[in-house]
């Protein structure tokens, strides 16, 4: 696989670049939560949150700070993911920066309008496979 420990060769590149880029808004939730969820159990420790936002926000923790202090922080505590969707509605600076992560790379590697013409292919045919999934559903009863 990779040439060297932690590191990959391009097909493995352009694999990684791909799903992150075709990744929505909900797909991106889950892939910020997952990074944390190291157990797969649906549960990330308060203090896991943290060390995402600061990670996310290296030069910023006064705006992060004072979301944080409208949010119960308790060490040892989990938090779910719907709890964690919820954090991003409330406050949708915290996670922004993996959201613009994702921009940048779709500018950078294709533009934007290519990766915009591929999503809406995929939301296209996808639409099509639950509706033909539906029909032959329908089918069977």
């Amino acid at each position: 696989k990779g040439t060297a420990e932690g590191s990959l060769d391009f097909g493995e590149f352009t694999k990684a670049l791909g799903t992150f880029c075709f990744f929505g808004k909900e797909e991106m939730l889950r892939y910020m939560f997952a990074i944390f969820d190291l157990e797969d159990q649906g549960l990330i420790l308060h203090e896991d949150l943290l060390e995402l936002l600061t990670d996310l926000h290296p030069d910023q923790q006064g705006p992060v700070n004072r979301a944080l202090k409208e949010i119960d922080i308790v060490e040892g505590r989990k938090m779910t993911y719907d709890e964690f969707a919820d954090l991003h509605v409330r406050f949708p600076f915290l996670l922004y920066p993996g959201f613009h992560i994702q921009d940048q790379m779709r500018r950078k590697f294709l533009g934007l309008k290519w990766w915009e013409r591929k999503l809406r292919k995929y939301a296209q045919v996808k639409s099509e496979i639950q509706t033909s999934k539906l029909n032959t559903d329908k089918l069977d009863q």
